[in-house]
């Protein structure tokens, strides 16, 4: 997992379960993509776009 997915997940284990779950649930298709960024998947559930580095490292 990256800085900037684990950054994405912090900010939304501080919002509302309901609210997360509807954006979740809105926008799965997308989330799921093999090639989404952590600052796109950021921008879809409502949470500020993270600082962190996005790749996995070999």
């Amino acid at each position: 997992m990256t800085d900037a997915q684990t950054e994405v997940l912090r900010a939304l284990l501080d919002r509302p379960r309901g609210e997360v779950t509807a954006r979740v649930k809105d926008h799965w298709a997308e989330l799921t993509e093999p090639k989404v960024t952590a600052a796109r998947a950021a921008e879809l559930l409502g949470v500020a776009a993270p600082e962190g580095d996005d790749k996995c490292l070999d």
